[in-house]
């Protein structure tokens, strides 16, 4: 059971981590996308702020600011620089408009330049058109390239959700069949320690309980009571073993209802039965035996045939843990049974 889980959890974690590393690259592309947005706003700058300077200088008036900003957003837009290289389009189309941008914008220069020293006007309203159809370029290509990453991202995020859904539902499953393995390993463990006759304790059980007084300090006192069925031999003898089953059985479904309030009880082997009961009073020690016996009597009651009526003998002894060993208790326990039962028997016969 342990290597199957050690191996759910595995394939959980590798999911688990493929899930994480989708939605890593899901934001790398939403950032990609708001960069890119960044570039169609670059571009548009370009555009508009080319054709101001055309008008300005037509006008006489000079703005060596707004130059100084154009060259700034070239440079951002042909290097990468000032900005991550991954919002800038890869495609030779790019390249190549960018290429084209940076000499009409060196040709828009001279074109200032002259027509400050000589007043001509001609050559810079056609550079500057041929700038802004440049410009026109660069923006489809800006957007074919919004249009690309939009695409990566939702194929993305659709594998991400995809992936997560899916570590969703396993991590379901897993805990499903975890569960149920918790479930079928606390039954076999609890069967393992269950009497099939009498569906009470059986003797491994018996020594599973007993041994958590080992080394227990809670505990103060322990009473253990010691039972046996009287003359199951000749109950076999005359009724078969099925009578004989009978007996043990009743007799341990009786004796579990009313030791249950007070603490353990199992079979101990055969028609011995084991009942340990911790911190009791004298007082409940009376009254647990004199309920068992009445419920015993009344079960008897409605028997006709002598053999099929219960008849038990019990010991017991309490002492403390402090003082003694559980297994101590138990031996002098078994010890007033033996007594009590050679007694019953004196009086028989």
């Amino acid at each position: 059971m342990a290597k199957k889980a050690v191996k759910r959890n595995l394939l959980f974690i590798v999911l688990l981590l493929i899930a994480v590393g989708a939605f890593v690259v899901t934001l790398g592309t939403v950032a990609k996308i708001g960069m890119n947005n960044a570039l169609e706003e670059n571009v548009a700058f370009l555009g508009s702020a080319v054709q101001s300077l055309a008008r300005q200088e037509l006008t006489g008036k000079q703005d060596d600011a707004l130059i100084e900003q154009i060259e700034i957003v070239l440079d951002q837009l042909s290097t990468g620089e000032g900005m991550k290289k991954t919002s800038l389009p890869d495609s030779a189309e790019y390249q190549q408009a960018m290429v084209d941008a940076r000499a009409r914008w060196s040709e828009i220069l001279q074109e200032i330049r002259a027509m400050r020293i000589e007043k001509d006007e001609s050559g810079l309203v056609v550079r500057s058109q041929e700038f802004y159809d440049i410009t026109e370029r660069l923006g489809e290509i800006a957007i074919k390239y919004t249009e690309e990453l939009n695409g990566e991202f939702r194929t993305i995020l659709f594998a991400s959700v995809s992936v997560l859904f899916a570590c969703l539902i396993v991590g379901y499953v897993f805990a499903i069949l975890a569960n149920d393995e918790q479930r079928r390993h606390a039954l076999s463990t609890k069967q393992k320690f269950i009497d099939d006759l009498t569906q009470i304790n059986n003797r491994a059980g018996c020594e599973n309980h007993i041994r958590r007084y080992a080394n227990n300090t809670k505990i103060d006192k322990v009473t253990v009571f010691m039972f046996d069925l009287n003359r199951l031999k000749e109950v076999n003898k005359s009724l078969g073993f099925t009578g004989g089953d009978r007996l043990i059985a009743e007799f341990a479904r009786i004796l579990k209802q009313e030791s249950d309030r007070y603490g353990f009880t199992g079979r101990y082997g055969g028609d011995e039965f084991i009942s340990i009961f911790d911190d009791i009073s004298p007082s409940d020690v009376e009254n647990f035996l004199l309920s068992l016996n009445a419920k015993v009597v009344e079960m008897n009651m409605m028997r006709t045939k002598e053999l099929e009526k219960i008849s038990f003998a019990a010991g017991y002894c309490t002492g403390r843990l402090g003082e003694t060993s559980i297994d101590s208790i138990i031996n002098e326990a078994d010890r007033q049974l033996t007594i009590n039962k050679n007694k019953a028997a004196d009086r028989v016969s």
